[in-house]
């Protein structure tokens, strides 16, 4: 399913394209940006980020681009952005314990949840939403813990812009900095689709909840995606992919499990969870839905994470990686890229 228009997936490449071709100048020539935020912004999570920002906010990165002639502020601002996603992703890619009807969270994210919530969760969906799983974990959509609100509003600014940042922590947050559990962050999966869920190895495209019920209850749509996995790790370099779209990328290096192989089954009707296929949640109130801009956040997340690896376990942060000081011909040989 295409997100984007033609018009949009142009925009983004040229304005990728501009970047790096800005960045080849300020680091290169100008040597104004210096070895490590140049690596930074050329690594995969870096790329990964800007295949997933909203359009509207590279258009504002277009802007600065052209009308800046000293460094652009998104060279000054990377090392701490990417910073923020690595932590996300570093503390959440933690597989949840099969542990049967329950919550089934990561024991480092362990914290007094609504009772309410979940109980409302479970009357709501009854089992799982993808599988028919009779026992299912009540899942958050977006886990987010208390310790990161700071943190996720200062990397959802970057993705969504400030006004949708803002938006969404009043549903995530409500409290200003203490995340609580709501009945629209919530889902009931089986335990194997929640640890797959939590390894971004799968992801959920919202449709609008409907204007009207369907046969007495209210109804939202998801359509349910397998995600590939990229080959480059978080820090690794791009390299020559750092002109390629998302999708020749994953065509290229995607890593896959074979097709023959069903991944799922849908314990209902006794077929294969298949990708691309549409799942209806059903609710007797509208406002106990899943909520449809959490969804959508975790939507960009998760392919964020399949694109740049985020998710291998072996993909251990360190801040410093970026760090090769003592090999700065390397670092020559990285920059000097030719757009193709």
């Amino acid at each position: 399913m295409d997100m984007e228009t033609d018009q949009e997936k142009g925009d983004r490449r040229r304005i990728i394209h501009k970047l790096y071709n800005r960045l080849i100048v300020e680091h290169n020539q100008e040597q104004t940006v210096s070895t490590k935020p140049a690596l930074k912004v050329t690594s995969a999570l870096s790329w990964a980020l800007l295949q997933v920002t909203n359009i509207d906010e590279m258009r504002k990165l277009e802007q600065t681009l052209d009308s800046t002639v000293d460094i652009p502020e998104y060279f000054q601002s990377i090392e701490a952005i990417l910073d923020g996603w690595n932590l996300h992703f570093k503390t959440f890619l933690t597989l949840p314990p099969s542990s049967g009807r329950g919550d089934g969270e990561p024991q480092a994210l362990k914290r007094r949840r609504s009772k309410k919530v979940k109980e409302i969760c479970i009357a709501r969906d009854e089992e799982c939403i993808l599988t028919g799983d009779q026992e299912p974990h009540v899942a958050h959509i977006s886990p987010f813990s208390a310790a990161s609100a700071q943190q996720t509003k200062f990397i959802l600014a970057r993705l969504w812009g400030p006004d949708r940042e803002k938006a969404i922590s009043k549903k995530l947050f409500p409290n200003g900095t203490t995340g609580i559990d709501v009945i629209g962050n919530v889902i009931c999966l089986s335990p194997n689709m929640h640890a797959a869920w939590a390894r971004y190895d799968v992801a959920l495209f919202p449709m609008r909840p409907s204007e009207e019920k369907e046969e007495g209850k209210w109804c939202m749509k998801v359509v349910f995606y397998w995600l590939k996995r990229c080959s480059v790790a978080k820090t690794s370099s791009m390299g020559s992919n750092i002109w390629a779209s998302a999708r020749e990328v994953l065509l290229q290096t995607a890593i896959g499990i074979k097709k023959q192989r069903p991944r799922a089954v849908d314990l209902r009707t006794g077929a294969p969870v298949l990708d691309g296929q549409i799942f209806t949640i059903k609710a007797a109130m509208k406002d106990v839905l899943p909520d449809y801009d959490i969804l959508m956040l975790q939507w960009d997340i998760a392919r964020m994470a399949s694109l740049c690896g985020a998710a291998e376990s072996g993909d251990d942060y360190d801040k410093d990686a970026y760090d090769i000081d003592d090999d700065e011909e390397h670092v020559e040989a990285e920059m000097e890229m030719t757009n193709e």
